[in-house]
Formats: structure tokens, sequence, C-alpha cells
């Protein structure tokens, strides 16, 4: 029933901003506190560390909130600049999702959106990756927990084998039952949490195990992951297992749908970053198609000691023995 007025908010916001000093320096009081927050919640500075770790000084490593010493010194101009040169309706998509009028509705967004910019924008460098050997970063930090992150590099959001990966991730650390959790939670009571995520971008791509430890265990944690990705390598899965990851994958997929602004996402996404778009029932085919043979040959190929990387933060810098495949 908001609907027109939505979208004249959301379009007066994105291209008419006034950007007024004042409401700057208060927002710039917010992201430092933001940063110092983050910084003193190490469960999730393990992730900005893990990414600086992959891509060193370039915009893919740099903390997406920003350095203390740069958001100090932002000025409005420098605002003015960035939304002139990367705002346009060349890199722009609306996503719109919920109980609206499909005939109707592409002439109500032309209506408001139509002073947005023609230009070309700037446009992002490719990310550039470099590695021959495992690599390791360290974070001093007195916390009550050693957290780690270890995984490797793999492929990007356009290669067909994302499926596979999607499901492997699944199988050592995506949820409860997953390899990882029964192995370091359920039978052994070495840490808390523990997750296997999976990143696929333009450019670039992941699958990483976080998990938070005792400082005492360190070298027995990083080997028991090391030995679940050796073991797919090695071993075919069983069918029933795979088929277990399959279903949790497809129900949360499903699951992730169902309010209006996540599935207007969820198609907006794909128009944005991969200028093609599959339906969740088109995804949902894709991962029933994994084999346990394809699962078990993207291993072979992610699983290497070229790939292979551990962010830490800790009290203490420790020595990791049998880093290594």
């Amino acid at each position: 029933s908001h609907f027109n007025l939505a979208l004249d908010l959301v379009s007066d916001i994105f291209l008419h901003s006034t950007l007024r000093k004042e409401e700057l320096e208060k927002e710039r009081g917010v992201i430092l506190e933001e940063i110092k927050m983050i910084k003193d919640t190490p469960m999730h500075y393990i992730e900005d560390l893990w990414e600086r770790l992959l891509y060193k000084d370039q915009p893919a490593g740099w903390d997406i909130v920003g350095r203390k010493e740069i958001v100090s010194k932002i000025q409005r101009d420098d605002l003015v600049k960035y939304l002139d040169s990367h705002y346009s309706a060349r890199n722009t998509v609306i996503g719109i999702a919920g109980k609206i009028n499909s005939k109707e509705t592409p002439d109500l967004v032309k209506r408001y959106f139509s002073d947005i910019k023609k230009e070309e924008p700037k446009r992002k460098a490719k990310v550039k990756e470099e590695q021959k050997e495992p690599e390791k970063l360290f974070f001093k930090k007195d916390t009550e927990q050693t957290h780690l992150a270890v995984g490797v590099r793999t492929f990007n959001i356009f290669d067909k084998r994302r499926y596979s990966l999607s499901v492997l991730g699944t199988l050592l650390g995506g949820n409860m039952s997953s390899r990882l959790f029964q192995e370091l939670r359920v039978k052994r009571g070495l840490a808390y949490y523990v997750s296997t995520q999976i990143e696929a971008n333009p450019d670039t791509g992941y699958l990483v195990t976080f998990t938070g430890i005792d400082h005492q265990k360190i070298s027995e944690v990083v080997t028991l992951i090391l030995k679940e990705y050796k073991k797919i390598k090695e071993k075919i899965i069983d069918l029933r297992e795979v088929k277990r990851s399959k279903e949790y994958l497809k129900g949360r997929l499903r699951l992730s749908l169902e309010e209006s602004e996540d599935t207007a996402s969820f198609y907006a996404l794909q128009e944005l970053l991969e200028e093609r778009i599959l339906t969740p029932e088109e995804k949902i085919k894709e991962i029933e198609k994994v084999t346990p043979v394809q699962i078990q040959e993207v291993a072979k190929e992610i699983f290497k000691e070229d790939r292979l990387n551990i962010a830490v933060i800790s009290p203490k810098e420790q020595e990791f023995k049998h880093f290594t495949f």
C-alpha cells in the first residue's frame, strides 16, 4: 500500500542525498565505534583477517568497515566524488519483490529514477591472486579463546564446480551433522562454534573453516581440520551423506526466500554479479546433479599446499606443526 512512497524515498536517498557535514560527523563517530566493536569481537574479526591474508593490500583484502585513520579523514567532497564516479544506470540493479503490479512497476521505477546518471562508472580493478606455498597471518590480542580460519582458495562465481563446492562445504562444516562439527565439538569437545563457509565472487572464491578453541589446542585442531579436508580427497563419499548435504542446501535455499526482501536480493544480486538469473528450481537442479566423484575431483583440485592458508587471533603466536596436506 506504500509502494509509491517507498520508491520515492529510496530513489531520493539514492540520487539526491544532501550529505550534510553535521550528519557526516555523527556517522563518522558511529563507524569509528563499529571498527572498535568488530576488533573486540574476534569471532567476527577473524573473517576480516582471513580475507586480508588472501588478498593483501588491494580492495578485496581491505576491511569493509574501513580503517580508523581513513574514516577519520573522509570529508564530504570525498563522498560526492565517490557517488559521481560509481553510481550510474550502467551498474545499478533495482530488485522489487512482493505484492506488486508487474505491468505498472517498470514505469514507476523509470519515473522515480529518471535523474540517474548515464555515464560509464568507474570500474573496479580485477583481484590479483598469488600464492606458491601455505601462508599464515597472526593477530595478537588478549582473548579467552584462540580463533582460527583454515581454508583454501577455490573458484569464482562463474565456475560450474561451485555447486559441487557448496555440497563439499556443507559436508565439512555447514551444519550440526557435518564432519568437522561432529569431530571437533560433538566427539572431542574442542570447540563451541565450528563453521565451514563457501564464498564465490566474480574474480575469486574460497572455502574456509572458522572455529574458536583453547589456546593450547591449536596444533591439535589444525591437524584435525586438515585431516578431514584430506579424507575427501582420498575416499569417495557415501551417497547417503551427499544426499543429506543436498537436502540441507535445498531446504536452506527455500527458507532463505520466505521474505520479500530476500527474494528481491536473490534475483537482483544474480543480475548484478553474473548478468544472468537462475530460479530457485534451476539452482536446486544444479545441486541435484552433483555426484560423489565430482566432489572428490573438486577436493583434489583445491586441497593443495599452494592454496592453503591459516589466520589466527590469539594472545601468543604459536608454531603450527605439519601445516600441510
